[in-house]
This record gives structure tokens, sequence and C-alpha cells, in this order.
């Protein structure tokens, strides 16, 4: 009876049973300590005489008569250990030993133990035995809890006044993230927690001391309605006489903070999806587009706390730089998409500001080569909804954690997606990762997953090869 690890995902609870080999009680395979796969062997002697030392049968069964061994029924994943027959100086041979309980749903047969001979001299050996089947007994049950790996992704969205100026920004972006039919967080909303915030800072009509102004949709899964609705509203707010502003470094400070304290239920990656349309400025220096440095920190110390940060440039930051200095524009989408990634990013002093950093630049630069993390731009809404669905299928995760560690030869795993198996270690299979508990779906597979399109079956057998613990 195989160990199996039942996943009919997309549901989150599956329930295994567990034959261990080579561990301690409580997961064992019998009533008693697990015992190890064997082969069936006759004794060395017949009846006839033994002059030397004596020869032990190989298997597990009942008590025969005196100097013989009995045949026991023999589980697939294991059988009891045999007991060899003593041996009597220049006399009979021993008794076989008792044999162990053999396990759950036993197919192969226990081989004959043979009598021993005596130890010296020329005693008879006794006649093999032939004794009845041993009883079966019952694998013990583990309950697995499969948690899949689910990324949190935090949409944090620029809404300063070029956001809604031109054809490009702000309805395109909502059509391709927002759009009931066609945008991406709907059919993605079941796989991935999503968050939303719009960052900006307000200098007119009045200044508004307040920065960065931040309005948000807490994180939770099935979350489209909550995050259109606040979407809405924000676009209904600008009438066109507004100026808001970009203070990037300080939004995503302080969308990390938040995003590192929230507690994942299932537990998974996190990630903030920046889309912006502007240069960056500073809740210090709200104009000229100055705050790279300070943004540039700020998406450096989120990923050395966890959280990946992936930039997408839309609108005037691609074409327009007027009140920049230093790395602007595309530049700087490569330096926030490097240091979202752990990238080196590469230094400017043209960077330097007295208004935007007074006191130095904070982030950190290299004097080589910078890093090659990919950033994505668009200049249509087409653009936009290809961006940002490569962006977060890409995130949306094919990997499934089991509280059980897998420890053997992982190949004996059985994965289906759907009725089709998946090959193990093959680029459309699956992987068992490192960390023993958490087997991941590669390409074909992962893909056929993600459209929703099939449940995964996931299983591993009861044998000596492979050992499965609860952790």
């Amino acid at each position: 009876m195989p160990v199996e690890y039942r996943a009919l995902l997309p549901v989150s609870v599956l329930t295994a049973s567990a034959c261990l080999f080579g561990l301690a009680a409580p997961l064992a395979c019998s009533s008693g300590n697990p015992r190890p796969v064997g082969s069936g062997g006759r004794g060395a002697n017949n009846g006839g005489t033994n002059a030397g030392s004596s020869a032990a049968g190989a298997n597990s069964g009942g008590v025969g008569t005196s100097g013989s061994g009995a045949s026991g029924a023999a589980n697939a994943s294991g059988s009891g250990a045999a007991n060899a027959g003593g041996a009597s100086a220049g006399g009979a041979s021993a008794a076989g030993g008792a044999g162990g309980a053999s396990a759950a749903g036993g197919n192969a047969a226990g081989g004959n133990a043979g009598a021993a001979g005596g130890a010296s001299g020329n005693a008879p050996g006794g006649a093999s035995g032939n004794g009845s089947s041993g009883a079966g007994g019952d694998c013990n049950t583990l309950t697995i809890v499969p948690m899949p790996v689910t990324p949190t992704v935090l949409l944090l969205v620029d809404t300063s006044t070029s956001m809604f100026m031109g054809s490009v920004p702000w309805t395109p972006l909502y059509n391709a993230l927002m759009d009931p039919n066609t945008g991406v967080v709907k059919p993605l909303q079941d796989k991935i927690r999503f968050g939303f915030t719009s960052y900006n800072s307000i200098t007119q009509p009045s200044g508004d001391p307040t920065c960065p102004k931040l309005t948000s949709v807490p994180y939770a899964l099935d979350n489209y309605d909550a995050i259109n609705t606040e979407y809405k509203t924000i676009g209904a707010i600008y009438n066109g006489s507004q100026k808001w502003e970009t203070p990037t470094g300080e939004s995503v400070a302080a969308v990390a903070a938040n995003l590192l304290a929230y507690d994942a239920m299932p537990p998974g990656p996190k990630y903030i999806v920046l889309v912006t349309d502007g240069n960056p400025d500073t809740c210090m220096q709200r104009d000229p587009q100055c705050g790279q440095d300070a943004s540039i920190k700020a998406v450096q110390d989120a990923y050395a706390a966890g959280i990946g940060t992936f930039p997408i440039g839309i609108g005037d930051i691609l074409t327009d730089n007027g009140g920049c200095s230093g790395r602007c524009g595309v530049l700087h989408l490569q330096d926030l998409a490097n240091a979202g990634t752990g990238q080196p990013v590469l230094g400017s002093t043209a960077n330097i500001n007295d208004g935007c950093t007074p006191n130095g630049q904070k982030a950190t630069y290299t004097t080589g080569a910078g890093g090659t993390a990919k950033y994505y731009t668009a200049t249509n809404q087409t653009e936009l909804q290809t961006a940002l669905s490569g962006l977060l299928n890409a995130v949306a995760s094919c990997s499934f954690a089991m509280n059980a560690y897998v420890t053997g030869d992982p190949s004996l795993g059985t994965v289906l997606v759907g009725t089709t198996p998946a090959v193990y270690n093959d680029p459309n299979g699956w992987r068992l990762e490192s960390d023993t508990f958490t087997v991941t779906l590669l390409g074909s597979s992962c893909d056929t997953f993600k459209a929703g399109n099939a449940n995964v079956d996931i299983s591993f057998p009861c044998d000596p090869n492979v050992t499965v613990t609860g952790r």
C-alpha cells in the first residue's frame, strides 16, 4: 500500500498514509520497531550432516518445529526480522526463531529459515521448516496538511499628477490590472495574495504635510473586488487642479515595513510590483526629481529583508526626464530592478543633490558593471497588459509545501497533473526542493496547473529507498 500525499488542489488539505523505514517510533511500519525489507533464503542444511559452523535462515516467519524455520508473508514495505536458529555444540541444531509481524498489505513472500547444523562435531542439521505465514499489520497513518506556496504581492501604484494626464497612465493601467474580463488580477486572485497601495504627496492647491500619502487595501486572496473598489475611488478624486508628487523612496520603505510584518498564512514569498510614470522626488525635496538614491536605498533594504521589487515604467518616465539629473528614466528603472533582485547598482555622482541627499548617498553602489535585472516598460495598454501578465504569472507559484520531509530517492514519488504523470527532474515535470518538503511543478506541468485546468496528486511509496517523517 503506497505512502500517499494526496493533493487534490486547489483545495488546501491532503491526507497521507506513511509507512516509514529505518525511522524511530511513532512513525514506523508494523506494531514494533521499523524493520527492513528482506529476501527469503533457505538454510544450508536439510537434514544432512554438517561439520562446521551453522548457517541461518534469511527471513521471518512463525516458530517451526525443532530445527525448522517458517515462511511468512512480507509487506512490500518490509517484513519482520528473522531470528536465526542457535547452534548447540556437537548436537542437533536449535529451533528456528519466531518471525516478526509483517506490515499491512504485504505482497512479497518471506523465505524459509532453515535450521543450522551443530557448531562442532558431526551433529545432524535439522530439517527445513514450512511454517504458516505471518499475520499482516497496519502502516501507521500520517495526516499531511499541504500548504501551497502562495506569494503575497503588493501593487504599489504611483498616483502623481502625471498619471492622470495624457492617454497612457491611469485608465490603461486600470484596464490592464482590473478589467473584469481581460485584466490580470482577477484570474490570479486565488493563486496570489494581492494588496494594493497608491502613493503620492500633495503640494497644490495647498501643501499637505502628510508624506508619503498612502491609500491601501490589505492583503488577501480573492481580493479583486476590494482592490477594484478602491482603485476606482482614487481615480475619481483627481480633478485637474491638484499637483501630486512622487516620493517613491519613502513609499517603498513604508509599504515594505508593512509587508515584512504581515504574517502570511500559508506562507510564501513577498514582492512589490512598483508601477510609476515619473522619476522620484522625496518628502524633503518635493521638486525637482532627485530622489533616485532614496528610492534605490529603500528597494535594497526591502530586498535585504526578503522582499523583491519589480519596477514597471509607463508614461513620462520613458520619454521626459525634465527636472531630473543623474541616472533618470529607463536607467533609473534598471537601477531599481537591480536593487530589487540583489544585483549590483551602478553608481552616479550626478544622483547627488543637496536637497535630496544632504548627507550624501545612502544606497549601495558598484564601481564596476551594474546588474542586468529585467525591468518592464509599456507605451500602451496592450504592452502594459503583456508586461503585467508575464510578471504576475511568473510570480504565481507552482510549489507545494508538505508538513513532512522526504529523504532518500525522490524519483520513486508520483506526481499527477490531472491524469498526466509528471516526470521527476524533467524540465516539464517536477522536482523536490533542497528543503526536502517542497514539491515544485516545472515547465508545461506548471503552466497546466496555473491555467486552472488540472488538480495535482502527489504520492510517495512505502519503500526502503525513500523515507518520510513529519516536520
